[in-house]
């Protein structure tokens, strides 16, 4: 009987924890990420929970899409455009987002948020040079 409330706690702990990155997603303010309004995000998330790889058309007239999602381990990576990336994850009770611009030098920069999206702090990455498989062939 102990095993099985032991179970039945891990499994409704995880149940919950798989929709708090999506219902985080889904809240974040537009401040945030002007490229989506709140029923964007929404649409995204319902394609990447039915396995479509569907685009949708963003605020500044470029395709965006969940390019992958992991609500298990409470991670949401969205392609913004071809040199753009946010990525939001879930850790220790605070939400940092990940934001990746490349062209051709990549620059990250993680912000961390409360559970209520108030700022906490930001932190710039070092820049480095986006690898193509191109640049480890040498040529003589």
């Amino acid at each position: 009987m102990k095993r099985f409330l032991f179970i039945l706690a891990i499994t409704l702990s995880t149940f919950s924890a798989k929709a708090q990155v999506a219902e985080k997603w889904i809240a974040m303010p537009d401040s945030v990420c002007p490229f989506f309004n709140e029923q964007q995000r929404l649409q995204m998330l319902q394609y990447a929970k039915a396995g479509l790889t569907d685009t949708i058309t963003n605020l500044f007239d470029g395709t965006s899409y969940i390019d992958s999602i992991s609500l298990y381990h409470d991670y949401i990576s969205i392609h913004i455009a071809e040199n753009m990336r946010l990525e939001i994850s879930l850790q220790e009770g605070q939400i940092l987002v990940r934001q990746t611009v490349c062209a051709p030098i990549c620059s990250t920069i993680n912000t961390w948020y409360d559970a209520a999206w108030n700022f906490i702090r930001r932190e710039k990455k070092p820049w480095q040079i986006e690898q193509k498989e191109e640049d480890f062939i040498q040529h003589f």
